[in-house]
């Protein structure tokens, strides 16, 4: 008081009285006491706050302030005093000013309140009676201040900062309305008089969907960086070719860490030479709105400059306001390291067949060539027909397993294909296999290697024995062979206009090593061979089921 007295007296004559309660205020007011009166009240005092703001006084101040605010509260109460002498002209002045300004307040698209330092709402304009979910402002009279703040720790530093400072300016505030909605206002406040006392004026701007965006990026911030860095995939952004995020998974798959990618100049630092130019080609595409491949393999560069594989999926979003890419790396290193390893098997497994395939078929060669060294041991004796047939059949089997060989080993071949081409290797071997024409009519048809293999055997007996014995006397003549499917399977007539066949040779009776083969190998694919009457030459036909 000693200090703030001083202050006031430069400015007006002090001529008033500290009263120390409510009670007493009215027993000096009604004694007729008509000079200024202070009262002097007890911020803590809820009751005796309340009991203040009817108190007869001029003005009122809670017992703990500031040299300056005491000063202010004075100079109030003094001033007050004077209005209130002067009379109804001052009066009236000054409920005009506070019709103007509670119009003002309803102009404003704003909250606006004034609230006594007690806690006590003493004004609050349409706006802020529908912020609070209230009708009146005797609702709001009745709140008291722990359900308007969210916290109440938050009130005792909004008004310890006011009395210190004077005023505010745009705080963000928690408050809670009467039906319990958390609201978020960015509060401005500032010391008012207000019906001659000390009140905190208020306007608030509510950005309470604002907070919850903000919350809501932060939560979606925190989610996506927590999924991230839980992936085993490398996740990363870049903006105008510079990479503004990567997940701790960069580390495990390249060895450079989160600073250290981050501080690439361009994105295609870390890519490998091999796909530098492609990978920087698409992604300009895709920056400039053009189709480009949304998932590839690329290979990269490691910090120890080794290379690896990803497995790349990008795609744009927005970051930070700014159209970015966003991208995930997938390590398949070691697939394809086990492709390469598997191509490396196939290759060597190549070679292998290759040798194979040179040793089987020199070994038929070799089995042909002794069968015929072995006939001419044996010249002029029936045994010699019987070696130099057995050397033919290991001379067309090697042509046969070669053909088998070259159609690459797959599990099934056209069978047009096949019979044309072995026919006509077989007729090779012969000294006028160049006399014979050849007319090939087969149907256009899949069959398995195994069926095939049996159904060779067959048609190198059947053209062996034309060559051998149907063209003796010109030695020039005619094959046809014919194959059609047909409901149960694959019929193929095989015929030549040679000396003919004699019918009484059988298959079931065959006397020959050839019909018994053919036999034998019919009834493996469990089929049925029968030799035809024709005018001249020869006819068989092969009867085989192609599903069993």
């Amino acid at each position: 008081m000693d200090e703030a007295l001083p202050i006031l007296a430069e400015e007006v004559a002090v001529d008033l009285v500290i009263a120390g309660s409510s009670e007493s205020s009215r027993r000096l007011r009604a004694s007729g006491y008509d000079k200024a009166i202070l009262l002097l009240v007890d911020q803590d005092d809820t009751d005796a706050l309340h009991a203040a703001v009817d108190a007869p006084v001029d003005h009122f101040v809670p017992t703990h302030t500031t040299v300056a605010f005491l000063a202010a509260s004075l100079r109030n109460a003094v001033c007050n005093n004077r209005n209130s002498v002067v009379g109804g002209r001052s009066s009236e002045t000054e409920k005009t000013v506070r019709r103007l300004f509670e119009r003002a307040t309803e102009i404003l698209p704003l909250s606006v309140t004034i609230v006594s330092f007690a806690g006590k709402v003493l004004f609050a304009n349409s706006h802020a009676l529908r912020l609070f979910d209230v009708a009146t402002l005797k609702e709001l009279h009745n709140l008291s201040v722990p359900l308007v703040w969210a916290n109440p720790k938050d009130r005792e530093d909004w008004v310890e900062t006011l009395r210190r400072e004077g005023s505010i300016y745009n705080r963000e505030v928690e408050m809670v309305t009467t039906s319990g909605k958390h609201l978020w206002l960015l509060a401005s406040g500032m010391i008012v008089d207000y019906q001659g006392q000390p009140a905190i004026l208020t306007i608030h701007n509510e950005v309470t969907e604002r907070k919850i965006a903000e919350e809501l990026v932060r939560q979606s911030e925190k989610w996506f960086r927590s999924l991230a860095n839980a992936s085993e995939s490398v996740i990363f952004i870049y903006i105008d070719n510079r990479y503004v995020y990567v997940n701790d998974a960069i580390t495990r798959v390249t060895g450079y860490t989160r600073a250290e990618f981050l501080a690439f100049e361009t994105v295609w630092a870390i890519i490998h030479p091999d796909h530098r130019e492609i990978a920087r080609h698409n992604a300009i595409a895709r920056q400039q709105g053009v189709d480009a491949p949304s998932s590839f393999e690329i290979k990269v560069l490691c910090k120890d400059r080794s290379a690896k594989w990803l497995d790349v999926s990008v795609g744009t979003i927005e970051w930070e306001g700014r159209i970015a890419v966003i991208g995930t790396g997938f390590d398949v290193t070691g697939r394809h390291e086990a492709l390469e390893r598997v191509h490396k098997l196939l290759d060597e497994k190549e070679v292998i067949l290759k040798e194979a395939h040179h040793r089987v078929k020199n070994n038929m060669m070799i089995i042909s060539s002794l069968l015929s060294l072995q006939a001419e041991q044996v010249a002029g004796t029936p045994g010699e027909d019987a070696l130099r047939d057995a050397a033919g059949r290991a001379q067309t089997m090697m042509v046969l397993y070669d053909k088998l060989y070259r159609s690459g080993g797959v599990e099934t071949l056209r069978l047009d294909e096949f019979v044309s081409s072995l026919v006509s290797e077989i007729l090779a071997l012969f000294y006028n296999g160049e006399d014979i024409s050849l007319s090939i009519d087969v149907e256009k048809i899949e069959i398995d290697s195994r069926t095939l293999s049996y159904l060779g055997i067959i048609i190198n007996e059947l053209t062996t024995n034309s060559m051998k014995y149907g063209f003796t006397s010109s030695g020039a003549g005619r094959i046809t062979v014919t194959a059609r499917t047909e409901v149960g399977g694959l019929v193929l007539v095989y015929r030549d206009d040679g000396s003919g066949f004699d019918s009484t040779k059988t298959i079931e009776h065959g006397e020959t090593f050839g019909l018994q083969m053919i036999n034998v190998l019919t009834d493996q694919l469990d089929g049925s061979f029968s030799i035809d009457e024709t005018d001249d030459g020869a006819q068989f036909t092969l009867r085989i089921p192609l599903e069993r």
